[in-house]
């Protein structure tokens, strides 16, 4: 701001500032009011040391999701097993990896 400020030749439409604290977890977001705050779109800008801006927002939302198989012999599963960890893989692989806020990586089961 003190840049576009102090440079008067940088055409910009309006801009519009709002500070709000706990935007990670919700509980300052709900206290803001987008429809007052007369705005297309806005960006939350965050950062950690000093000079970094972060360009992306995880908001720690959940979703639950229950899959639901159906377990038989082997001997009979030809078009009757259902396996709910391999739909849960489907799943899980139609989301981008490199999007993902934990990047977990499996490198070992145990059963």
């Amino acid at each position: 701001m003190q840049y576009l400020l102090a440079h008067p030749e940088i055409q910009h439409g309006d801009v519009a500032i709002g500070f709000g604290p706990d935007e990670e977890i919700g509980k300052g977001a709900k206290q803001f009011d987008a429809e007052q705050f007369h705005t297309a779109f806005a960006y939350t800008l965050d950062n950690g040391r000093p000079g970094d801006i972060e360009f992306e927002t995880f908001n720690a939302a959940q979703a639950t999701i229950t899959i639901d198989g159906t377990a038989v012999h082997p001997g009979n599963a030809y078009h009757t097993l259902v396996n709910a960890i391999g739909i849960a893989q489907q799943l899980l692989n139609h989301f981008p990896e490199m999007m993902s806020p934990n990047r977990v990586r499996i490198t070992r089961v145990s059963f």
